[in-house]
């Protein structure tokens, strides 16, 4: 819950809102739907969610780099290692690097010179 900021984007379990009562509901009543957390949001209410299983939050991985405006590439002769910069063309600069594991989401990254444990596109 420490995390949560205005635009703190997150996974909240929903009721399906093609469910009605008069017919038979489907297999699952209740699915996750992305959200961005704002001032509407019940604090109280926000932590029972987090207790019960209801809010989830997706680890950062190589689409999000590109959903923030980065450009990621390859290091030659590396596999795990990735290069990301801002803009395209000649005149693009290096700002960093990031390793991913095998279930593609960041396991490290480096900006600046500084190494961070990164854990979800909001922190990025």
């Amino acid at each position: 819950m420490e995390e949560f900021h205005i635009g703190f984007l997150y996974e909240e379990k929903l009721k399906n809102p093609n469910w009605h009562k008069m017919i038979r509901p489907p297999k699952d009543v209740y699915e996750f739907v992305e959200r961005e957390y704002n001032t509407s949001h019940s604090l109280s209410k926000m932590f029972g969610k987090i207790r019960c299983g209801g809010i989830r939050v997706k680890c950062l991985d190589k689409d999000d780099f590109i959903k923030a405006g980065l450009n990621l590439w390859q290091i030659p002769m590396d596999s795990f290692d990735n290069e990301f910069h801002i803009g395209n063309g000649e005149g693009r600069a290096s700002v960093g690097t990031v390793v991913f594991n095998e279930n593609n989401t960041v396991d490290e990254l480096e900006l600046f010179g500084c190494t961070f444990r990164i854990k979800n596109f909001n922190e990025l």
